[in-house]
């Protein structure tokens, strides 16, 4: 399924699809835990002056994103989440700076 791009993905779904993408480059892993994802998301929330959403709700952006074809999700309740990319990190990569750079016109 290729990528629906949209600009507009609320401030906390750019923020965890941003988590996700930093959480992979630095493990290096294909596939993430939620509870790692959940925590990078957390300190970027904040980074970004945004209140953070708690553990249920994220599970729903993680939804959204998978919907929109960003992510595949492996869902085994919300303890064992499986998280990775539906496409290369450098395509996320460089879909997020298009997406900063729409909103900054």
């Amino acid at each position: 399924m290729p990528i629906l791009f949209t600009k507009s993905l609320s401030s906390h779904q750019e923020c965890l699809l941003r988590s996700i993408v930093q959480e992979i480059r630095a493990t290096s892993l294909e596939e993430l835990d939620f509870f790692l994802v959940y925590d990078c998301y957390h300190r970027n929330s904040l980074l970004m002056t945004l209140e953070p959403m708690e553990m249920s709700s994220v599970a729903g952006l993680l939804s959204s994103l998978q919907r929109i074809g960003y992510i595949d999700v492996k869902c085994h309740g919300l303890v064992s989440r499986r998280i990775s990319l539906k496409t290369s990190v450098d395509e996320i990569d460089y879909l997020l700076r298009q997406m900063k750079l729409s909103n900054e016109c």
